[in-house]
């Protein structure tokens, strides 16, 4: 055994001492790890985060998005606002890999939440798709300049209203992410907006019409709890009202505590009709 092994694995014998150590290298070096799952067809999912586990297991096993292909056609151009660690998007690509598609993807992912770029970064990397995935930091509001954004554990991030138990979080100032920047950076049409903001619906639907109007279908996570105040019918009208006039539940409405108080969201299938 050589003295450097020695040197290091003595000390590890106390297991309090390895308690530290584990403790330190998930909280401050998990990143360095470089973990990936392999999900197949080429496919890895990377995981830079702890909290990044839930995600993957909701998307790539609990199938979330099963029969997205069926229920609505796999996109080749998409917005994917408040991506959290990409697997949205990256089950899209997936899905193409799986039936053989050649097709030139283009997908913007846009979050409040700063710390999730290294993520986005690395998903483009390990599956070969660094100019098809793009990430910009920002939030969505019809608040100019920035806002207050709350970062928090375990997919709670947001400008809103925090679910009931959730952490505190840390606050900080994030630029607003424009219709005009969004158009920008990636030109419309857009096959699919995937729409996670945890409770900022009521701001895409009233501040963002002219990227909406250039959208096929949008796969919406709603909360009842959103700025607008009219809960799920609100947020029906106004999709409504702006050509969305085939509506589907995606997900099937759940309880989902916010703010101490019993609330619901659930995931819409939101068609524009052909123009």
């Amino acid at each position: 055994m050589s003295l450097s092994s020695t040197l290091i694995g003595l000390p590890l014998r106390w297991e309090a001492l390895r308690k530290r150590v584990r403790f330190a290298l998930q909280q401050r070096h998990f990143a360095e790890a470089d973990l990936g799952v392999p999900i197949g067809h080429g496919c890895s999912a990377p995981i830079l985060h702890p909290d990044y586990w839930h995600s993957l297991e909701e998307i790539f096993f609990m199938g979330e998005y099963d029969g997205a292909g069926q229920r609505f056609p796999l996109p080749t151009r998409w917005l994917d606002l408040g991506c959290h660690a990409g697997f949205f998007s990256l089950c899209m690509l997936l899905q193409h890999r799986k039936q053989g598609n050649k097709a030139n993807l283009e997908a913007l992912l846009v979050d409040g939440d700063g710390r999730v770029a290294p993520q986005i970064r690395r998903v483009a990397e390990r599956n070969d798709a660094v100019g098809q995935i793009r990430f910009e930091h920002g939030a969505i509001s019809r608040q100019s300049g920035s806002l207050r954004f709350v970062e928090r554990e375990c997919m709670a991030s947001g400008s809103g209203n925090s679910p009931a138990g959730a952490s505190a979080g840390v606050v900080r100032e994030v630029p607003v992410i424009t219709p005009t920047r969004i158009l920008e950076l990636l030109p419309p049409p857009y096959d699919l907006i995937k729409v996670d903001i945890e409770g900022g619906e009521h701001d895409l639907l009233t501040g963002y019409q002219d990227v909406l109007k250039h959208t096929d279908h949008m796969l919406f996570e709603w909360h009842s709890w959103h700025g607008g105040g009219g809960g799920l019918p609100q947020l029906r009208r106004l999709a409504a009202d702006l050509g969305f006039t085939r509506q589907m539940e995606f997900k099937t409405p759940h309880q989902a505590p916010a703010q101490g108080t019993n609330a619901e969201c659930g995931v819409l299938l939101l068609q524009r009709e052909p123009r």
